[in-house]
């Protein structure tokens, strides 16, 4: 991978001065004597400034959002973790990072691991068929049962597959699904995954489930991976005034799920942008794919084979509705910058076989 670096006199520079006010500062100034070489690429920096940013920025002064709508973005190498892209705020006088630091509920985006769970457990097999159609639930807390609709109430009225269920993001689906698994099974599959194990067991699959979205980035890249993720990584190098170098190392977690069953995960992710509520990414579909989440915020994580990338929009500090998908806002943002990345570094978005 043809990765750019910088010191940290030109880091804070790409970055921004609300990166500086936010903790990356905390990465770049270990030291007066030593200088710090971060793994950002100035030139996929510039291409999410100009593709997701500055549209975003365009939107809120059209008044089509409130102007208390803020955006998380990182673009992470899936080998190495490397931080290529890093974006934790719109607004540089804001001083905040909502990508390492604040709690965002992950929307549908959490039924990718839902599924991988299910799968990798043995409660569902690949091959099975869920009727996608209004149904109740029994509360796992025992306060009775629950109706939990698909998004705008809509539904096929057929069986559907578990890849064309994660396409559509069908709730119904998913939690007939998350019923079959057991709770202390998906406890220790949220542990391996150091995730949070404390949740709302009744409205976990419909995204009730708040995680950085750094975090939400890197524990995606087990998908293309085959079954492991690997953890941030901001620094390539600490250098002394002695020209002694330091390097960071590669941070990658155990096998979690099996290479089969992130096969059909990605599969369902494939054809989540072929035709699912991912299609804004659709003339990409042979080299992306993708999970949108839609709650009152908007999320979509969308990954290359060398990539992946986490896009939040959302208000900063309330849960006001944005009255927007995932689909509808954030992965069309996540799909020009795909397309502008092709054209730039084409290597980083290969056709994926």
């Amino acid at each position: 991978m043809n990765r750019r670096t910088f010191l940290a006199v030109t880091s804070a520079a790409v970055l921004g001065s609300a990166c500086r006010r936010v903790g990356i500062e905390d990465l770049t100034t270990r030291s007066p004597q030593s200088e710090i070489v971060l793994w950002l690429d100035e030139k996929i920096q510039g291409i999410a400034q100009r593709k997701i940013v500055e549209p975003l920025k365009a939107t809120i002064i059209n008044r089509r959002l409130p102007t208390g709508t803020d955006l998380a973005f990182v673009c992470l190498a899936n080998e190495t973790g490397d931080v290529l892209s890093y974006i934790p705020s719109r607004d540089e006088t804001l001083g905040y990072d909502n990508c390492r630091f604040a709690m965002r509920d992950i929307a549908s985006t959490v039924k990718l691991f839902v599924y991988a769970v299910a799968l990798q457990s043995g409660a569902i097999s690949a091959d099975e068929t869920f009727m996608d159609a209004p149904m109740e639930f029994r509360r796992l807390d025992g306060r009775g049962t629950y109706r939990a609709d698909n998004y705008g109430s809509r539904y096929t009225m057929r069986a559907l597959s578990i890849e064309e269920a994660i396409a559509i993001s069908s709730n119904v689906i998913a939690l007939q699904v998350y019923h079959r698994i057991k709770q202390d099974v998906l406890r220790a599959h949220l542990a391996a995954l150091d995730l949070p194990t404390k949740y709302n067991p009744n409205f976990l699959p419909l995204g009730i489930y708040a995680i950085p979205p750094l975090v939400l980035a890197s524990r995606t890249t087990l998908f293309a991976r085959g079954g492991s993720y690997v953890l941030p990584r901001f620094i390539n190098e600490t250098r002394t005034t002695d020209n002694q170098k330091t390097q960071e190392p590669v941070r990658a977690s155990q096998q979690i799920f099996r290479p089969d069953v992130c096969e059909v995960v990605s599969r369902a992710m494939q054809r989540c942008v072929a035709s699912g509520t991912g299609a804004a990414a659709a003339d990409l579909a042979l080299r992306v794919r993708a999970k949108t989440g839609s709650s009152s915020d908007a999320l979509c994580v969308m990954e290359s084979r060398a990539t992946t990338c986490a896009l939040w929009i959302g208000d900063r500090s309330s849960n006001t509705d944005l009255r927007m998908s995932g689909g509808r806002l954030a992965a069309p943002l996540l799909a020009d910058f795909y397309r502008e990345l092709l054209k730039e570094r084409a290597e980083l978005i290969p056709i994926w076989n």
